[in-house]
């Protein structure tokens, strides 16, 4: 059974079809050990990235910031460690960013501002330090 194969992750397109390409990983409260690999930014058609309540450490991959269709990163209730990278502001459709509880440490980027499509970001039980950029007022949607 295919679907049982790709329990987790979605698809475009038919099983056996050559266009065939990674919408959807979705993988919460599954235990899941490791990083994000920085290949991540490989799967250009990739739209929600949901991997909450496992075990992921590590830093965010720089790679994320090409991904044009990303519109939800879900990473609640991990190990992602580091700051939250500047070119955050390149995934233009992000509706949803939520790391609330991992370990992340630096400032929140200003960048968050310039996403006009952004409706919800949690970012409570980190590291992070400084302000709340005044930038975040741009994003409209927030």
């Amino acid at each position: 059974d295919d679907s049982e194969f790709f329990k987790g992750l979605s698809c475009s397109g038919s099983y056996g079809d050559q266009d065939r390409r990674a919408t959807k990983i979705l993988l919460s409260s599954l235990g899941l050990n490791g990083t994000l690999p920085e290949d991540i930014g490989n799967l250009t058609h990739l739209e929600e990235i949901l991997l909450t309540m496992n075990n992921v450490s590590g830093q965010l991959p720089l790679s994320m910031c090409s991904l044009k269709h990303l519109n939800t990163v879900d990473l609640a209730f991990n190990k992602i460690s580091g700051t939250i990278p500047n070119c955050i502001e390149n995934v233009t459709r992000l509706y949803k960013f939520d790391l609330r509880t991992n370990e992340l440490t630096g400032t929140i980027p200003r960048e968050f501002g310039k996403l006009q499509e952004l409706q919800q970001l949690y970012l409570s039980g980190n590291k992070l330090t400084g302000t709340i950029p005044t930038e975040l007022y741009n994003a409209r949607m927030l």
